[in-house]
This record gives structure tokens, C-alpha cells and sequence, in this order.
């Protein structure tokens, strides 16, 4: 996956945020869900797998930290 990728900041909608910023924070979501698929599609190893879950995970929440368990 593109570890590089930035997008300009969405806003959750907890946080606040309008409608367009909810639309772009679930669009930023949805993509980040469909390059994992496409990465799971591509790798055997398991370890990998689960790093690059918590990893896309932690970018889709926006949050530095992310556990799995």
C-alpha cells in the first residue's frame, strides 16, 4: 500500500465536523478498506497481514496508536 499517502485532514463526524467533512472522513475509509483488500489479496504471510491491518487502521481512525489483539 501507499505508506506516503496524505490527504488533506478529514474530520470525524464526533469531532464536529459538516457533512462534507464526514463525506470525506467515510470516503478516506472506504479507500483505505479497499487497498487493504487488494493487499490481502497479494500476501501469504500472516504477520504481514495483521501489521498492515493495525497500521490502515490507525490511519483511518486518525490515531497514532493501534493494538491488535
Amino acid at each position: 500500500m501507499d505508506k506516503d499517502h496524505v490527504d488533506a485532514p478529514a474530520v470525524a463526524p464526533e469531532t464536529g465536523g459538516g457533512p462534507a467533512e464526514e463525506l470525506e472522513y467515510r470516503l478516506r475509509q472506504q479507500q483505505l478498506a479497499a487497498e487493504y483488500g487488494a493487499y490481502a489479496l497479494r500476501t501469504h504471510d500472516l504477520g504481514a497481514l495483521l501489521h498492515e491491518a493495525t497500521r490502515v487502521c490507525a490511519l483511518g481512525l486518525h490515531s497514532r496508536f493501534c493494538k491488535v489483539m
